[in-house]
């Protein structure tokens, strides 16, 4: 009888490719030397801290003196994100953690990405050592600098090809400009997610287009003093071509016809592949439709997602479904991925997405519960899906969402391997059945959701 051990280890990292789990992975390197050699690189090559974790202070005190003591597992380190940082402990565990997190991050000579988004636990010193680690090249961070680092210190990050920063305050603003001349031709991907700032504007996007040339992904989040014109600035300095754009949270003002123009002139957009933008229901009308339609016209649109900023006025904004018709009849061939949120789409619309996108791999919607018994039929001329999410209004109490995914699941193509209800999220398994004539069937089962990183659907909705 083949036992498992019997497998050639050359397949060994392939199976392991699959397991998702940190935790996982940690009792797979238990197992004994030959699972430790290649899996502990794995374990070690992401390493993810999330601010609900269980015992969360614990994990990163744990964390961070392992880097500072085993400098070969530090050297595995190639995604570090560290979302909670603990405050409010005594000084001398302060300054012990503070010690083994440099010595940590001096030691992980191979980082290429880190995330430290907690408020108020990025430092001047982790910042000196980050600008040591040579192949680093993104960072996402707080913004907050007021008190806790010299915003200076970001001068010293110079290899960077993405940076990411959430809620900048004046001092890192204030620097930005330098910060984005010192990076210049390397940057090709730049986030700014804040919350109704006054502080990035127009001016300085205007003061730092021409030293990002390179730039390929923009997403503005939380702006509402930019306009067309500060958008329109780095478009026209650009000479590779957005392949991304999102303009979420910016102001309404936003002239749409004048920034087609810009990039009608320039041919900024004539490499997008993604879209992601805001919408005020109340101001979309017939000519601020044409305008984006317009604006994407000459784009190789794969991926469009909206959200309106009021779901209670878009629950009966009737121009959604009129938008969404517009850009499915331009793009439909090509989208794999589309999104609406905050705003309700009726069946025929969701049934003209399943019907004229062959290549659709993602949707995410918001619709009405009296819908739901018509929507399986729908989904299932979608042949290609891999991830559904419904968002659904006015839900009856009690309600079931395993039950009702399991419905429509049941009626989706066998290619969908993540479904969504609400807030919940699950994985898709196929388990085989043997039928009495002796032909094998699968059913799909609802299982827990395993990947580290956070369900899209909840990324997006950030205005």
């Amino acid at each position: 009888m083949a036992l498992f051990s019997d497998l050639p280890v050359d397949l060994l990292p392939l199976i392991l490719e699959q397991i998702l789990k940190a935790s996982h992975l940690g009792q797979i390197c238990l197992v004994n030397k030959v699972f430790y050699e290649f899996s502990v690189s794995q374990l070690y090559s992401r390493i993810i801290i999330r601010h609900w974790y269980h015992d969360v202070k614990s994990k990163v005190i744990c964390l961070f003196r392992t880097l500072a003591e085993h400098e070969h597992l530090a050297l595995m380190v190639r995604q570090l994100e560290v979302g909670d940082f603990p405050k409010g402990l005594h000084a001398e565990q302060d300054d012990a953690l503070r010690e083994s997190c440099i010595r940590g991050l001096q030691n992980a000579r191979h980082l290429r990405a880190v995330t430290w988004t907690r408020d108020g636990s990025l430092t001047s010193e982790i910042l000196q050592a980050l600008a040591q680690c040579t192949e680093l090249r993104s960072i996402s961070m707080n913004g907050n600098s007021s008190g806790h680092y010299d915003p200076r210190e970001l001068l010293n990050l110079t290899q960077l090809n993405s940076v990411s920063v959430v809620m900048p305050g004046s001092g890192v603003i204030d620097i930005f400009p330098s910060w984005m001349q010192v990076v210049g031709q390397k940057l090709r991907s730049l986030t700014l997610i804040c919350k109704d700032t006054r502080l990035v504007n127009d001016a300085l996007l205007e003061d730092m287009s021409a030293f990002l040339p390179s730039l390929e992904r923009l997403s503005l989040v939380g702006c509402p003093k930019v306009t067309h014109r500060g958008i329109g600035a780095l478009v026209r300095q650009n000479v590779r071509g957005l392949l991304s754009l999102g303009l979420e949270g910016i102001t309404p003002a936003f002239d749409v016809s004048s920034f087609g123009a810009i990039c009608s002139r320039e041919g900024g957009l004539v490499s997008l592949q993604s879209f992601t933008f805001t919408f005020e229901p109340g101001l979309l009308n017939d000519a601020w439709i044409n305008g984006i339609v317009s604006l994407l016209s000459v784009s190789p649109l794969d991926l469009f997602q909206a959200y309106a900023t009021d779901r209670e006025t878009a629950l009966d904004a009737p121009m959604v479904g009129v938008l969404i018709d517009r850009i499915v009849r331009s793009h439909g061939q090509r989208l794999t991925r589309l999104s609406v949120h905050r705003a309700r789409l009726r069946l025929h619309t969701i049934e003209g997405i399943c019907t004229t996108c062959p290549n659709l791999r993602q949707l995410f919607m918001l619709i009405d519960y009296s819908d739901l018994p018509q929507l399986g039929p729908v989904l299932a001329k979608a042949r290609q899906l891999n991830a559904v999410h419904v968002n659904i209004s006015e839900l009856p109490v009690p309600y079931e969402p395993n039950a009702r995914a399991m419905a429509l699941l049941s009626q989706c193509s066998p290619t969908v391997t993540q479904f969504g209800i609400d807030n919940r999220v699950w994985q898709i398994a196929r388990h085989v059945e043997v039928q009495a004539d002796g032909q094998l069937t699968t059913r799909p089962v609802l299982t827990t959701y395993e990947n580290p990183d956070i369900p899209e659907q909840f990324l997006v909705v950030r205005a």
